[in-house]
């Protein structure tokens, strides 16, 4: 999952569609067309007043229609097999 916290000021052409979201904005610097599927979000709100809407998130699929994978679905089942999850700062 992904969060965007975008603002109609640090954004351009900035449009909410019943299709989709769609702007350009500056990530590090460098200038991206960011362009996300409505089923994809899961929640709009405005930061300064807390309102907005929740969506009911749909079934995932992969980008091929297939059903997504379970993880360690084809790894053994044995305790301690599985590596524990990381997070890496990246500059």
């Amino acid at each position: 999952k992904l969060v965007l916290n975008i603002s109609y000021d640090a954004t351009q052409k900035l449009e909410l569609a019943a299709e989709h979201v769609d702007f350009s904005a500056r990530f590090a610097g460098a200038p991206r067309h960011v362009h996300v599927p409505m089923d994809a979000v899961l929640a709009i709100y405005a930061y300064e007043t807390g309102q907005g809407m929740i969506f009911e998130p749909k079934d995932a699929t992969e980008p091929d229609g297939s059903s997504p994978r379970k993880p360690n679905a084809s790894k053994s089942s044995k305790p301690g097999s599985a590596r524990k999850p990381s997070l890496k700062v990246v500059k």
